[in-house]
C-alpha cells in the first residue's frame, strides 16, 4: 500500500520536508527547501508552520524552530531515533485520514453507510468513494467489502483477515503494545499462550509482538465478535500439514464454539503466523518443517522442489545446506498461498516509501536480472509444468526468486594487492583488517597487482593498472581504515547487482 493513497499532497510534502531535516548533514535555510522542492518561499512558510504544530501535538520535547541564523532546526531534551519521528508523524497523518476513519468505523461497528457518514460529518460520496478506494486496495486479495455482508467482507475468510492484518500494520508505524481500538478485549492481544505453545517462548523483539498481536486479535475478533469462522477446506488442511503444532489451541474451549471450529482456526494459526511473520520461526524448526515437506508425498511438496531445481539449473545456481532450506520454506509459503488463497503476493513487493531517495537506485544489472528470473518463469518447462496457473500468476513469484538468486550467488572474492612503502609491517596489518572484517571467503591477498580487483597504496600508481585504486597514507589515522572499509563494501554492494 502506499502512502500516497491515504494521505494528502501537502502531508506528504511536509514529511518529506520534516526527513531533510532530520537528515541533513549541513544547515537547512528556506531556499534550500524551495529550491529542492520546487515551491514557493511562502509555500514552505506554511508546511513548516503546520509541520511545527503537528510535532507540538505528537511530542512534548521536540521541537522545530527557525533560529536566528536563519535556519531550521529540530531541537529535543533526549536522542530520539530519526526513523522513529518520521513514522510517527507518518502514522499522525494515516490515522486522521478520511480512508482510515471510515474503514475504523467500517471494522469496529455495524453501521450502515448514513450512520457512519452522519457520525463523521462526511458526505454520503464521501463515503461511498472511500468504500470504491477500499475495495480496489482488497482485489489483490480477491476479496470485497460489503456493508451489507455479515462480517462487512465478501470471500475467502482466511483472505479477509490477511487483508485486515495488513491494512492493521499500514496504519501502525510505530510499535505499541495495542494496536487496535482500546474497546478490544484484552483477552484476543494476550500472546502468552501462543509464545509459550507455538513459539516455546521465543524472545519476541516489539515488532513482532506487535504484529503477533495483531494477528490474533484479527482471528479472535473475526470470529468471537463477527461470527465470520474460517472455512473447512480439507485440501488447504492437507497442504499446511507440517505448520501445524498439534498441542497448540489458540484459545480455551467455549460453548459457542465446536471443538472442530477450534482445532481448525488453531491449525490454520500456525500457517498464518509462519507465513507471515517470517523470521519468528527458528532456524531449526524452519529445516525440520522442510525436512517433512520432502519426505512427504504432497504435491506441492514436489513442485517446490521442482521449481528449486530447474532455477537451480537455469542459472547455475549451487545451494548451501542453509540457504536451500531457507528457498524451499519461502517458494512453499508462496505456493501455498497460490494455489489456495488467489492472493496476488506482488503488492507485497511495492516501494511504498514516501520520501524521495530514501533507497538507492536500482542498477541496471538488477533489473536486467529480474527480466531473466521473469523469462525463466515463461519457459516451456515451466509453464507445462504448472499448467493450472496463469503466466501473471506466476510472474509473482520472481521477486522471492530474485531474492534466492542475489542470496545464492554471492560476490566473487575479492582480490586485492596492497603496497606501502613506509615500512614492512604494514601491508599485513592492512591485508589482516580486511580479512578480519569481510571473511577470507571473500577477500584475497595477493600479490600480483596485474590480477587484482582492487589495489591499496601509499603512493599514487597511475593508471598502470586499470582497476580500483585506494590511496591509504597512514595506517595510525582510524578514519582511513573507516574510509578503506566502506570502499570496499561498495565495491561488493556493486557486484551484488552486476
Amino acid at each position: 500500500m502506499n502512502l500516497k493513497f491515504f494521505v494528502s499532497n501537502k502531508e506528504i510534502m511536509k514529511i518529506e520536508i520534516l526527513n531533510e531535516i532530520l537528515t541533513s548533514n549541513r544547515r537547512i535555510f528556506l531556499k534550500d527547501l524551495t529550491r529542492k522542492f520546487n515551491v514557493s518561499k511562502n509555500s514552505i512558510l506554511r508546511y513548516t508552520a503546520e509541520l511545527r504544530d503537528d510535532l507540538n501535538i505528537l511530542f512534548e520535547d521536540i521541537k522545530l524552530l527557525y533560529s536566528e541564523d536563519g535556519n531550521y532546526v529540530i531541537t529535543t531534551k533526549k536522542s530520539q531515533d530519526h526513523a522513529y519521528l518520521i513514522n510517527k508523524v507518518q502514522e499522525y497523518y494515516i490515522k486522521n485520514s478520511t480512508l482510515f476513519l471510515i474503514l475504523k468505523k467500517i471494522l469496529e461497528t455495524d453501521w450502515s453507510i448514513t450512520q457512519i457518514s452522519s457520525s463523521l460529518n462526511f458526505s454520503l460520496s464521501t463515503v461511498y468513494a472511500k468504500i470504491a478506494q477500499l475495495n480496489e486496495f482488497a482485489k489483490p486479495y480477491n476479496i470485497e467489502l460489503s456493508l451489507l455482508q455479515n462480517g462487512r467482507f465478501k470471500g475467502n475468510e482466511f483472505n479477509v483477515r490477511y487483508f485486515i492484518y495488513r491494512l492493521v500494520l499500514f496504519e501502525n508505524k510505530t510499535n505499541k503494545d495495542n494496536p487496535f481500538n482500546p474497546l478490544i478485549s484484552e483477552s484476543f492481544i494476550d500472546i502468552t499462550n501462543v509464545n509459550n505453545v507455538l513459539l516455546n517462548k521465543k524472545n519476541l523483539t516489539s515488532s513482532e509482538e506487535m504484529r503477533l498481536r495483531m494477528i490474533q486479535g484479527i482471528s479472535l475478533q473475526r470470529l468471537k465478535r463477527n461470527h465470520r469462522p474460517l472455512e473447512y477446506d480439507q485440501a488447504f488442511l492437507d497442504d499446511i500439514i507440517y505448520f501445524n503444532v498439534p498441542e497448540f489451541r489458540l484459545f480455551e474451549s467455549s460453548p459457542i464454539i465446536s471443538e472442530e471450529q477450534r482445532e481448525l482456526e488453531s491449525f490454520v494459526f500456525c500457517f498464518l503466523l509462519r507465513s507471515t511473520i517470517f523470521e519468528i520461526e527458528a532456524n531449526d524448526k524452519k529445516a525440520m518443517i522442510v525436512e517433512n515437506y520432502q519426505q512427504s508425498d504432497l504435491k506441492i511438496a514436489k513442485d517446490t522442489e521442482f521449481l528449486i531445481e530447474q532455477f537451480s539449473n537455469h542459472f547455475n545456481i549451487i545451494y548451501t545446506d542453509r540457504i536451500y532450506e531457507e528457498a524451499y520454506y519461502l517458494l512453499l509459503i508462496n505456493l501455498i498461498y497460490f494455489k489456495h488463497t488467489s492472493i496476488n503476493l506482488s503488492v507485497f513487493f511495492e516501494n511504498d516509501t514516501v520520501i524521495k531517495n530514501a533507497q538507492p537506485s536500482i542498477p541496471d544489472s538488477y533489473t536486467k536480472k529480474q527480466a531473466d528470473i521473469e523469462l525463466f518463469l515463461k519457459t516451456s518447462v515451466i509453464r507445462d509444468y504448472f499448467s493450472e496457473y496463469s503466466e501473471d500468476s506466476l510472474q509473482q513469484l520472481s521477486h522471492i526468486l530474485n531474492y534466492i538468486y542475489n542470496v545464492t550467488k554471492q560476490p566473487k572474492k575479492l582480490k586485492v594487492f596492497i603496497q606501502y612503502s613506509k615500512n614492512i609491517h604494514s601491508v599485513n596489518l592492512i591485508g589482516q583488517t580486511l580479512v578480519d572484517t569481510f571473511n577470507q571467503d571473500y577477500i584475497e591477498i595477493i600479490k600480483n597487482p596485474n590480477e587484482a580487483d582492487l589495489i591499496i597504496s601509499d603512493t599514487y600508481e597511475g593508471k598502470k593498472f586499470d582497476t580500483n585504486h585506494f590511496y591509504f597514507d597512514n595506517t595510525y589515522d582510524a578514519d582511513q581504515y573507516l574510509q578503506l572499509l566502506q570502499y570496499v563494501s561498495n565495491i561488493y554492494f556493486k557486484s551484488m547487482f552486476s
